[in-house]
């Protein structure tokens, strides 16, 4: 398999980026000229072969960790529209980029069943727990949300990082035992974020 430097990798994601902003997925494919002669790095997770870059979906869910710019929230609702967010995977999914980091939530799930019907393929997905117990969440609340993301096809749940801090911190750590136990009662991998 043939080696990609940093640089070129870096050039041609950035290149990606700025033609995701403005192209439709057939002009892309032309400006881009994805080689995938080259792949991209990739590792074993359980019995998944994952690119070692993975699309994160945090804009996708219109979440910008830009909290004081108070307009965040609405310019990325407004900006990824479930075609957008299409357009989106599929030039990720060309250029090497096979797995999907996202929240358990409704959102998500749409986007990921239109990405599917659109392209008549998939995208692993690695989901990540949205309820959280410092905001309030019961342990049915947590259990539901596996259960959601479960039964909604996801590759692997892993418990959101500071809900595991949250809990390791309250001293509630057999919580998150009985949270990884029960992923893994769902026969999807397990973690904590």
């Amino acid at each position: 398999m043939p080696k990609i430097n940093r640089r070129s990798f870096l050039k041609a994601t950035a290149l990606s980026a700025a033609v995701a902003g403005s192209a439709k997925v057939s002009s892309a494919n032309a400006l881009l000229q994805i080689d995938n002669t080259m792949p991209l790095p990739s590792a074993r997770l359980g019995k998944h072969n994952v690119s070692r870059l993975i699309l994160g979906g945090n804009p996708f869910s219109y979440i910008a960790h830009a909290e004081p710019l108070l307009y965040s929230r609405e310019l990325f609702r407004h900006y990824f529209t479930h075609d957008k967010i299409v357009e989106t995977m599929t030039i990720a999914k060309q250029a090497g980029v096979n797995t999907f980091l996202g929240r358990i939530d409704n959102n998500v799930i749409g986007l990921l069943n239109q990405y599917e019907k659109v392209t008549g393929g998939s995208m692993p997905w690695l989901a990540q727990t949205s309820k959280k117990p410092q905001s309030g969440a019961s342990r049915e609340d947590i259990l539901d949300n596996i259960r959601f993301a479960a039964d909604n096809g996801a590759t692997g749940i892993y418990l959101q990082g500071q809900s595991a801090d949250y809990l390791v911190k309250e001293g509630e750590v057999t919580d998150l035992e009985e949270y990884l136990s029960f992923i893994r009662s769902k026969g999807v991998l397990a973690g904590i974020g």
